[in-house]
């Protein structure tokens, strides 16, 4: 599964700038003392990019003690609606945040025992409220990684209410994700990277390829139809140089609860269970168009 994600990770252009006005000075320092109630932060922590993003601190200089969690070389963010933060403490009506790091698999524990070169990555993540349908929107999670390959999402949560703590609290539990579509578009020049994850000799790259075809090919009907399975099929016979983009739409009928999620991380669920009863309720849509 490890490797798993950080092969998703690697099918990962440059970012475009978000449609978000650009962040003061103020605002920057203002939100974070909000957020960050039990900590008192000295003011020289709180910077701004050239492009109006506030940079969340990383670390203390008179410690050089790393903020726990913060720990990316980079984390920066912008906001629409921020007085509801500054005056009632609630979200805004508008969030993004973008995570820069030089070796972004090894700062989230995927490089394993793998020899892999150091991998440059950003991730930008936009959200946006839909108060009067009851909808939170991530309007776009993009990874982009190194020689201009890219993997974005996107989705809706529904039955979410923002509008108070107490019914925030309550409707993120119940919230259902629906409409999720991905795309990752991939070139040859990933090859680098993903070579040790499939075989430096053309006889390992075979076996290891017709292991995960075969893999693949096991997978559930009822979640990964044929063609599904044809297109990740495809993908994987290009690896470890693809070149072309998967387009995937997640039907999650009724919705997925973000409560099956909880019941994993908060009440120690075995993973495998969670996955389980995921797929039960999800099918996937896929397909792999090569790229001319």
């Amino acid at each position: 599964m490890r490797y798993c994600l950080a092969l998703i990770l690697l099918l990962t252009a440059p970012v475009q700038a978000v449609a978000f006005s650009e962040m003061q000075q103020g605002d920057c320092a203002a939100a974070w003392k909000i957020i960050n109630k039990a900590h008192e932060t000295r003011a020289l922590l709180f910077k701004r990019s050239l492009d109006g993003w506030c940079h969340v601190p990383t670390f203390v200089p008179d410690t050089e003690a790393v903020i726990k969690g913060f720990d990316f070389d980079q984390i920066e963010w912008r906001a629409e609606g921020l007085e509801r933060v500054l005056e009632q403490s609630l979200p805004p009506t508008a969030l993004a945040i973008r995570v820069t790091d030089a070796d972004m698999l090894r700062k989230l524990g995927l490089r394993g025992d793998v020899d892999l070169p150091v991998i440059p990555m950003q991730i930008v993540l936009v959200l946006r409220q839909n108060a009067k349908d009851r909808q939170l929107v991530i309007e776009n999670l993009t990874i982009s990684g190194p020689k201009g390959n890219e993997v974005s999402l996107r989705g809706v949560f529904h039955n979410v209410d923002l509008s108070s703590t107490a019914k925030m609290q309550i409707s993120l539990g119940g919230a259902n994700l629906r409409d999720v579509v991905l795309v990752a578009t991939a070139n040859r020049k990933l090859e680098p990277y993903l070579r040790p994850y499939i075989g430096k000799t053309f006889p390992e790259r075979t076996r290891k390829r017709s292991a995960m075809i075969d893999k693949v090919a096991e997978w559930p009907d009822h979640s990964f139809p044929p063609e599904t399975k044809r297109a990740v099929q495809q993908l994987i016979a290009v690896l470890p140089a693809p070149n072309g983009t998967l387009r995937v739409k997640v039907d999650t009928g009724a919705g997925l609860s973000a409560a099956i999620f909880v019941q994993t991380y908060v009440f120690g669920e075995p993973v495998d269970d969670m996955i389980n009863r995921v797929l039960g309720g999800v099918v996937f849509n896929a397909n792999w168009t090569a790229a001319e």
